[in-house]
């Protein structure tokens, strides 16, 4: 009896240790990151993808403490706060752990373990599975600062901003869409854009009706708008952009408006100034005109064109004014003295260098007499160049009449010396003729 009593136990406890060593096989070389603690929270088992992802040797981990694989923060974590809980509930999920690798790198992982007790309750081992989520985390940390930065870009755009679904909620409004409407963000996420706007203008979301009807069937709509805000009347330009995930369904819009107000008031004072200036401009009482230079495909100047010219300017050169760009000057401009090529060259290096250029130049073949004119040419951006005509006909006229009176005169200057050198000659001969009696 007791001989069988004896095998029976030999069989049952080399049944135990071929289940152990097939165990433990199975357990070392699962893909998976595996250990096991004991009591005392000693590591007794670990998989080889525990060893090779940590960069351990199995003979570096048994028998120690598995906390000391932990940084710092995690071993005071884990013997204060999660293994006591641990050994008391009998397991524990996704712990977030940082393991510090043999070379010194740290690796955040996820811990979830089970633990296996004695018949009599007492603690035995654990099962822990790990995973590796340091590019989770790497990738959450950088969603997380790209979301920071979309919401501190959307936050600080100088333009109203938001988001609505199809049915007008709000899902989205910016600190400028909430300053404009006077409301704080609690008040305007989940409220109709129509609600939201009748508390300031209740004419704004009839004017924007129809371009919301359009944006929700897939079109992007741009208008302006006159808005009633905290701050008064603005001019906004409103731009409304579906949102389509899918194509052909719209799920809502974005709308961007930027205040133009004071653009707009801008325009209406440079509009006044350029009537002031054009008024200006025409009534000069010498030529001006404005002329960009041509190159041609060999990057030489080839000629140039008018882009703009006063009515005194036209009647000087004997050409058509036109409101748009005018003809081509490189035809005029041997109206002056000199060739087309002389001309072209002059007016070049005043456009390309930014010469100055000061001449006097007579006008030829011209109907009314000859005419004379003062051209000054300067660079008033790189490749243009400005001219301004004066005409001096009347000075030259003048400057023409006193050269014929000076030398008039200096005629007359002549022809009394000589006579007075005659006169000087004969009185001398007389007085030799009575100085000789």
């Amino acid at each position: 009896m007791n001989t069988r009593t004896d095998a029976m136990d030999l069989a049952h406890d080399e049944l135990h240790r071929l289940q152990a060593l097939e165990r433990r096989r199975l357990y070392e070389s699962t893909p998976a990151l595996l250990h096991s603690i004991d009591a005392e929270g000693r590591v007794v088992e670990v998989s080889d993808a525990w060893l090779a992802h940590l960069g351990y040797a199995r003979d570096e981990v048994l028998g120690r403490q598995s906390s000391d694989f932990l940084t710092p923060e995690s071993q005071r974590r884990a013997r204060e706060v999660v293994l006591p809980a641990f050994f008391r509930t009998g397991r524990c999920t996704d712990v977030e752990y940082q393991f510090v690798r043999k070379d010194g790198r740290i690796v955040d992982m996820l811990l979830s373990a089970t633990l296996e007790r004695h018949p009599d309750g007492r603690p035995w081992r654990s099962l822990a599975v790990l995973q590796d989520v340091t590019e989770r985390q790497r990738l959450a940390a950088q969603l997380q600062r790209t979301l920071s930065d979309l919401n501190a870009i959307i936050d600080n755009v100088p333009a109203t901003l938001g988001y609505w679904d199809r049915d007008g909620n709000t899902r989205l409004a910016n600190r400028e869409f909430q300053a404009s409407v006077g409301l704080p963000v609690d008040q305007i996420v989940g409220r109709r854009l129509q609600d939201i706007l009748n508390s300031t203008d209740p004419l704004a979301y009839a004017v924007m009706a129809p371009h919301i009807a359009r944006v929700l069937e897939g079109r992007r709509e741009e208008f302006e708008v006159a808005m009633l805000t905290t701050d008064g009347l603005r001019q906004l330009r409103v731009t409304l952009v579906p949102d389509q995930p899918e194509a052909g369904r719209v799920s809502g819009f974005y709308g961007l408006g930027y205040d133009i107000t004071g653009r707009k008031a801008l325009e209406l004072r440079l509009s006044e100034s350029e009537m002031r200036y054009r008024a200006l401009f025409d009534h000069l009482d010498s030529g001006f005109a404005l002329h960009e230079i041509v190159v041609g495909s060999d990057g030489m100047p080839s000629g140039y064109k008018v882009l703009a010219m006063n009515a005194v300017f036209a009647e000087m050169m004997g050409v058509a004014r036109s409101p748009k760009r005018g003809p081509a000057l490189a035809d005029s401009a041997p109206l002056f003295e000199g060739t087309r090529e002389e001309w072209l060259a002059r007016f070049a290096e005043v456009a390309i260098k930014g010469l100055h250029y000061r001449g006097e130049h007579r006008q030829r073949e011209a109907a009314n007499g000859e005419r004379w004119f003062e051209v000054v040419a300067y660079q008033p951006t790189p490749g243009q160049f400005a001219l301004l005509l004066q005409d001096i006909t009347a000075r030259k006229a003048a400057e023409a009449l006193i050269r014929r009176q000076q030398q008039h005169l200096e005629h007359a200057l002549d022809e009394k010396e000589t006579l007075l050198k005659e006169v000087y000659h004969r009185v001398k001969n007389n007085l030799q003729v009575v100085q000789s009696l």
